[in-house]
């Protein structure tokens, strides 16, 4: 890993709230990456956003029905729905956002939608209502803290919006109930919206570590990966992976040709019957190849293990070393290792030890 990459992820750290909300980019460039990604989840959603909105929309608006004018009803309807639908396009439109930084205009955009959406929520609760419909208000009000506890439990990962929709449309409602000398029903609000807000940012807060842990170990990961294939690309050795059935996984072109087949024939393919040969079907395996099938069977670390393999009708000598693969919850979900073929080292060894043990003439032991 370059030196610039490991000094951001020693410096990512907590986040701040500022930089929860997007206000602090942090000096490294590493917030913005990841607040980018937050940003790109929005598009995902909009439409199911939309038709929520909607719905309480209507809703609403048939609460005042009797109460209320219905050119006033209707122009409320009208006028909150298109701006609903304003604030759906643009989200539609942060689609690919991931792969380039949202724009300066993008976000100050999207704040303004976000407090016009608030604007037009908090109005009912300026409508000129007598006395003896008070109650209308307070069910209104229980319909728009639906609307916030879904803000606190799906937008969180767009807090800086979320955190201001839920703060204006709190505090107009309250205002709303305070010139209406309703001093309880107003606290109720205000206190109601400083809740979401908080769970808003506290939702976002898990979901930003959460992200940047992911982001790290991804890269970690490609790194890692990468340091693995110029291994393999510099020497004789290679590389083996295996899912949790023990099957042959991103097999690379050298570990096929240890094999003596193509890539694509082996992969997914039984890595301990590859190796057996005949020995599969008669279940009659050399000692080495029975310790190397009950090393992965019991996810046990091993290095240097030389096993005795068959490829095609020939014997081979394997050196291998393997680890089990686990996830970060603990989870296995696999085994990874290196091996070389030691074939040409095990034989001259095993002459060797002939020669040190039988007369070269005779062929009788010493």
């Amino acid at each position: 890993m370059s030196e610039h990459n490991q000094k951001d992820f020693r410096l990512s750290g907590a986040p701040s709230i500022a930089t929860i909300l997007g206000l602090n980019k942090g000096a490294d460039g590493d917030w913005a990456r990841l607040h980018t990604l937050q940003y790109s989840d929005i598009a995902d959603r909009y439409l199911k956003r939309f038709f929520f909105h909607f719905g309480l929309i209507l809703t609403m608006g048939a609460l005042f029905v009797g109460k209320l004018p219905l050119w006033m009803i209707a122009g409320w309807i009208t006028l909150t729905t298109l701006t609903v639908a304003g604030a759906a396009q643009f989200e539609r439109g942060m689609r690919g956002v991931e792969n380039r930084a949202p724009s300066h205009a993008e976000y100050r955009q999207h704040c303004f939608l976000t407090a016009m959406k608030a604007a037009m929520w908090s109005a009912p609760f300026f409508a000129p209502l007598p006395d003896a419909a008070m109650f209308t208000l307070g069910a209104g009000w229980a319909i728009v803290a639906i609307l916030l506890l879904g803000s606190s439990l799906t937008r969180f990962n767009v807090p800086l919006g979320s955190v201001l929709f839920c703060c204006l449309l709190s505090g107009g409602a309250a205002i709303g109930f305070a010139l209406k000398a309703q001093y309880l029903m107003s606290t109720i609000v205000m206190t109601t919206g400083l809740l979401s807000a908080l769970a808003i940012l506290e939702g976002a807060r898990s979901a930003f570590i959460a992200r940047q842990a992911q982001d790290g170990m991804n890269e970690k990961s490609e790194v890692v990966s990468l340091l693995l294939r110029e291994y393999e690309d510099s020497g004789a050795d290679w590389l083996f992976e295996l899912d949790t059935n023990r099957r042959l996984r991103s097999v690379s072109p050298r570990l096929a040709y240890a094999l003596g087949r193509e890539p694509q024939e082996v992969e997914k393919k039984s890595f301990l019957k590859l190796i057996s040969g005949e020995n599969w079907e008669s279940g009659d395996f050399p000692p080495s190849l029975r310790e190397l099938a009950n090393k992965i069977r019991n996810r046990e670390n091993f290095s240097n293990l030389t096993v005795q393999v068959q490829i095609g009708n020939e014997r081979r000598w394997w050196e291998l070393s393997g680890t089990p693969i686990l996830e970060e919850d603990g989870q296995y979900s696999g085994f990874r290792g290196v091996g070389s073929d030691v074939t040409a080292q095990h034989e001259s060894s095993e002459k060797i030890a002939y020669l040190a043990r039988y007369d070269t003439l005779t062929s009788l032991p010493n």
